[in-house]
């Protein structure tokens, strides 16, 4: 069964599960999430004006998770994602809309995560 760790939400509204293995998955606009190819993964996050402030996937811990602060005073993201798409390496631009508003280690199957995020009753 795959094992989602983390779930990252943009203030505008986006979702994403990370894997264990990195690979990231979106939800669509009808609410099923984008299967992960492989191709997709995550390589860390990044603090938006603190630029050399790189924390990369394998730190992505629940410790670590549980004492980083999202949000500036004013609401808007302080980290960013750096994935890596087809062997291209990005960092998500426009933070305002494309920023992290919240990270949450989760530790969860797939089912679970759904459960979860989708509100559904166990």
């Amino acid at each position: 069964m795959t094992n989602y760790i983390l779930d990252i939400r943009t203030p505008h509204g986006g979702s994403y599960r990370v894997r264990e293995d990195g690979a990231i998955s979106r939800r669509m606009d009808d609410g099923t999430w984008l299967a992960p190819s492989g191709q997709w993964t995550l390589r860390g996050i990044r603090h938006v004006k603190r630029t050399t402030e790189f924390i990369p996937f394998a730190r992505l811990t629940e410790r670590r998770l549980a004492t980083l602060e999202p949000r500036f005073k004013n609401g808007k993201p302080q980290w960013t994602v750096c994935d890596r798409d087809h062997g291209t390496d990005r960092e998500w631009g426009n933070t305002s809309h494309h920023g992290i508003a919240w990270i949450v280690w989760t530790g969860m199957t797939e089912a679970e995560a759904a459960r979860l995020i989708l509100g559904v009753a166990s």
